[in-house]
């Protein structure tokens, strides 16, 4: 899907009244980020379930032999990505060795735990919890002040 399609996608479901919406203490463009990467992260599950298409010779008189190939991710592809992201979660959680709190939290947001629930597992009131979210801010921009590419 692209970029363009998701972040109208993400507009839509936010103005949607289904019980989505910006929690006060989220930037909306985090919120909006998150919901990208949710929409995206759906397709790509429907994607995966999608049947194998099988090549059939063609008996007609078009040009093709064959089928199309399969739209869906094949597994290297699956399995790439899934080592890339493992391999990425253990950089960012290697930043807050000295940090249990903060790795408790990022944990818990991998999990697609809501703050509601990390602040209540954790013990923090909101105030710690933002502190720990601007900490953790700051150490991965530092580490990746270009993104993912530095």
């Amino acid at each position: 899907m692209p970029a363009e399609d998701l972040l109208q996608e993400a507009f839509a479901r936010a103005l949607e009244n289904d019980g989505r919406h910006c929690p006060a203490d989220v930037d909306v463009v985090r919120f909006l980020a998150e919901a990208m990467r949710s929409i995206a992260n759906g397709e790509y599950e429907k994607a995966k379930l999608r049947p194998s298409l099988i090549p059939l010779a063609n008996h007609g008189d078009q040009q093709n032999d064959t089928d199309p190939p399969d739209p869906a991710i094949g597994a290297e592809d699956w399995l790439a990505r899934e080592q890339y992201a493992a391999l990425r979660r253990r950089e960012i959680l290697a930043l807050f060795d000295d940090q249990p709190l903060a790795r408790d939290i990022i944990q818990g947001r991998m999990k697609d735990m809501s703050p509601t629930e990390i602040r209540e597992l954790t013990g923090l009131d909101a105030t710690a919890y933002a502190s720990q979210l601007k900490l953790i801010r700051r150490r991965i921009y530092n580490k990746f002040p270009k993104g993912w590419t530095s």
